[in-house]
């Protein structure tokens, strides 16, 4: 009817306005069993992370789908020769971090044999494993692989905690980004990655 307001509860449209203000980074994501269909290179990364962990007495981890598409275009630039396993382990970071709204740690490496490759410490450490991971085949029988882990729990992570600002009052959305490249062949050893309390 002319005259009346379209919304007959103003504090919802308050309520939605202070959720869109607050800018969270990410939000709710849903995760599945591992049993997700994968390619072949990437699904013998999958069963390798599960052998390890369940040789510790660990389950499987949860595989996080939203950052499904991040691992793999992040393995496709290294195969394709366009980016190098430390550019592609950063962005890949930076942009899991953005997608999540939390800490993540990307790792990255190159394989001439799938079966050899060995997880980071970091698969084993926590009892929830929140990953993605992906195992693209390039040239001359090298497989570009990376692996994403998220921080498990509740993420306080906000757009407006990530912009910058002075005085680190608003630290950059590097800081929540921890991208490693393995030194040696297939994941034969990692660096030491920041620990950071989950």
């Amino acid at each position: 009817m002319p005259g009346q307001p379209l919304n007959k509860h103003p504090q919802i449209l308050i309520l939605a306005a202070g959720a869109t203000a607050a800018g969270c980074i990410g939000g709710r994501f849903d995760t599945k069993t591992p049993a997700v269909a994968l390619d072949r290179p990437t699904r013998a990364i999958v069963d390798r992370i599960t052998t390890e962990r369940a040789a510790r007495g660990l389950p499987p981890g949860d595989w996080v789908p939203d950052l499904g598409p991040t691992a793999l275009r992040a393995a496709t630039a290294v195969a394709r020769g366009d980016q190098s396993l430390k550019t592609a382990a950063n962005l890949a970071a930076q942009n899991g971090v953005t997608e999540l709204g939390r800490h993540l740690w990307s790792f990255a490496t190159d394989c001439i044999d799938i079966q050899r490759f060995r997880s980071p410490a970091m698969v084993t450490a926590e009892r929830t494993l929140l990953f993605a991971a992906a195992a693209v085949p390039g040239p001359n029988g090298h497989t570009s692989v990376l692996l994403l882990i998220a921080e498990p729990g509740t993420s306080a992570l906000r757009a407006d905690q990530m912009g910058g600002g002075h005085a680190g009052s608003n630290p950059a959305l590097e800081i929540y980004a921890h991208p490693s490249v393995a030194t040696g062949p297939c994941g034969e050893s990692w660096p030491t990655v920041p620990r950071i309390p989950l």
